[in-house]
C-alpha cells in the first residue's frame, strides 16, 4: 500500500473514534414524570393550608401556580417531563414552561403517592407556613393602606441519586450550594395568601 493509503485509514480511524468518544460523552438530561412531582407539591400546598387553618392564623391560600420547567420527551409517546438538571447550560435555555393555576376551592387532601420524600414535603410546607406566618406577624402599617394580601415564591429542584431515587432541595436550604447543582433547572410554587 501507499503512504497516502495509511495516511487516509489513520484519518478515518481517528476521525471515527473520536465521533465515538463523542457520542458516548453526549448526556441525556435529568427528566422524571410531570404527574408525580405535581401530585407531590400539590400535597406539600393541601398540608402546608391545613396547619395554617389548624392553627388559627386566619391566613387561606386564595392561589396557588406551579411553575416547572420541562421538555417534550417524543420518546416516552410525546409527552412533557419535568427536567431536572441538563447536561448544557444551552438546553435550560430551551426547556418549556408549564404553569399549573389553581384558585379558590374546597380542598380536598389528595392520596399519597407512593415513594413521596417526606423530607421535601415537610421543606416546602414548612418554607410555606413561615412565609404566612411572618407576613401575619409583620407590622408597620402603610399610611392609607391596609393589609389585603401577599405572594410567595418558592423554589425548588429536582435531583437524581446514584442509587436511582430522587431527592428534593428547596432553593435556600442547602440545595444551591453546590456546584453539582449548576445547570439544575429551577421549579416554582407561587401562592396567593387573604
Amino acid at each position: 500500500m501507499k503512504k497516502s493509503t495509511y495516511l487516509i485509514i489513520i484519518f478515518l480511524l481517528s476521525s471515527f473514534s473520536i465521533f465515538a468518544q463523542q457520542e458516548s460523552n453526549f448526556i441525556k438530561p435529568e427528566v422524571f414524570d410531570l404527574k408525580s412531582i405535581i401530585t407531590i407539591v400539590n400535597k406539600s400546598i393541601t398540608d402546608a393550608s391545613k396547619k395554617l387553618k389548624d392553627n388559627q392564623t386566619n391566613l387561606k391560600i386564595k392561589e396557588a401556580e406551579i411553575t416547572v420547567q420541562t421538555i417534550y420527551d417524543l420518546s416516552g409517546g410525546g409527552e412533557f417531563k419535568l427536567i431536572a438538571k441538563a447536561s448544557k447550560k444551552w438546553e435550560l435555555e430551551k426547556t418549556t414552561t408549564l404553569t399549573f393555576s389553581y384558585s379558590t376551592a374546597e380542598n380536598t387532601i389528595p392520596k399519597s403517592a407512593s415513594k413521596i420524600p417526606v423530607s421535601f414535603e415537610k421543606k416546602l410546607t414548612d418554607a410555606i407556613i413561615s412565609a404566612a406566618k411572618q407576613w401575619k406577624e409583620s407590622t408597620g402599617p402603610i399610611i392609607g393602606l391596609e393589609k389585603d394580601k401577599f405572594n410567595v415564591e418558592v423554589s425548588f429542584m429536582v435531583k437524581k441519586l446514584t442509587g436511582g431515587g430522587v431527592e428534593f432541595e428547596v432553593w435556600g436550604i442547602g440545595g444551591d450550594l453546590s456546584i453539582d447543582n449548576e445547570n439544575s433547572a429551577v421549579h416554582t410554587v407561587s401562592l396567593t395568601f387573604q
